[in-house]
């Protein structure tokens, strides 16, 4: 996912995991809840910031899970992402 990332959207900020089954990615400027409907029309579905903070705040942020997608289902989502932005 990273290396996908870095090609699809050189714009987003996020650390490498430590563990886990998610990236943490921030789009500076982006409405990601904007872009998640964009992105379900692309079958595409990623988990805006806002639905993890309790003061409706992270409007920049999505969670991206890659625990269960092979590397090429990765990296066609995130192009098919891009294309969205």
């Amino acid at each position: 996912m990273d290396a996908a990332l870095r090609r699809h959207l050189p714009t987003a900020e996020y650390a490498l995991p430590d563990g886990g089954y998610f990236f943490w990615v921030r789009l500076p400027g982006v409405d990601t809840a904007a872009l998640r409907a964009r992105a379900r029309e692309r079958q595409v579905d990623l988990r805006p910031g806002r639905l993890f903070s309790s003061r409706g705040e992270l409007g920049e942020f999505m969670r991206l899970s890659f625990a269960f997608y092979e590397a090429e289902q990765i990296e066609d989502g995130l192009q098919r992402l891009a294309m969205c932005l």
